[in-house]
């Protein structure tokens, strides 16, 4: 089957698909798999609310403002965002979407599809949980890879040549490449729903990546072993994904996480850590794991989308 096909079953097949298990593989501790910001640290939630009031400032303080956010996971940037909406006086209803409902959310709600309507969106580390595809150069030509039963192993297998992509001379016989075709249709449907702003933030750069990328336990893991098990994941292309929202009409800001961060005050609350208490010492080194390009600082992005022209 196409990877794009294997990738859907093994993290969203509702008995036994990666996503479908009983806890959250996201967080830190026994039983998770993979840490996200949201969940090391409240100050990234935090920040995310903070650039959503600049939306709805922007918006013209509307009275109700409803936000969406698409791959909630464990609901602690939902709960860490409003908490930080309220005190902003934001009238916010957070709707969280994800394959399965988390914790309750104080202000908000849990739905499998987002509502017809609504103002703002966040996707953290949602689009590269989108099943995707695999290519590979042969022959000059890009072909779409698959996976194949060998013996008793999965193994990749090359399916046909794609039409209107040929090779070129930079581009080495076997060399791979991702390309998410589902990016283009969620960032259709949120100028269909009116969205007037958002938040996307994911690991990636400005080019295609090349890397199917599998994590169990926080540790890397090899993405055809184990179906259901591991999660399968790639870098967002930004730049494919700016030029996508231009052509709606969204005008999109990138950055680092690391500056986002520091937008948002991260060294001030950094410097207010008692790191005298073990606690303290805790939230230092997770701001700083936050913060730094050697943690995710450099390695996430923040796309900042605005669309003020928004029926």
């Amino acid at each position: 089957m196409p990877f794009r096909a294997w990738m859907e079953a093994c993290l969203y097949d509702p008995d036994a698909g990666f996503y479908a298990k009983g806890r959250h593989p996201a967080g830190v501790g026994k039983g998770t798999h993979f840490a996200t910001s949201p969940t090391l640290h409240p100050f990234f939630a935090h920040s995310i609310a903070r650039e959503l009031a600049v939306g709805w400032k922007a918006a013209g303080s509307p009275a109700a403002w409803e936000v969406v956010e698409f791959g909630a996971g464990t609901g602690a940037l939902a709960r860490d965002a409003m908490w930080e909406l309220r005190r902003l006086n934001v009238p916010a209803r957070w709707t969280a979407i994800d394959v399965r409902p988390g914790p309750a959310i104080s202000g908000g709600r849990w739905l499998a599809e987002p509502p017809e309507r609504f103002d703002a969106v966040v996707a953290n580390e949602f689009l590269d949980a989108l099943p995707f595809d695999v290519l590979e150069a042969h022959e000059g030509r890009w072909h779409e890879l698959g996976v194949a039963v060998q013996g008793k192993e999965f193994a990749w297998s090359r399916l046909g040549a794609l039409e209107g992509m040929e090779g070129n001379a930079a581009v080495e016989e076997g060399q791979r490449r991702i390309r998410m075709p589902a990016t283009i249709p969620w960032l259709e449907s949120l100028a269909t729903a009116g969205v007037r702003c958002g938040i996307i933030v994911d690991y990636g750069d400005l080019e295609p990546l090349q890397e199917v990328r599998a994590y169990h336990g926080h540790g890397r893991a090899e993405p055809l072993a184990d179906p259901g098990t591991v999660d399968l994941t790639a870098d967002v292309d930004f730049e494919e994904l700016g030029q996508a929202a231009a052509d709606l009409g969204f005008k999109l800001v990138l950055e680092t996480q690391e500056r986002f961060l520091l937008r948002h005050g991260v060294f001030d609350a950094i410097n207010r850590i008692d790191r005298d208490t073990l606690k303290g010492n805790s939230d230092y080194l997770k701001l700083r794991q936050l913060l730094l390009p050697t943690g995710f600082g450099h390695a996430f992005k923040v796309a900042v989308l605005s669309r003020p022209e928004s029926p």
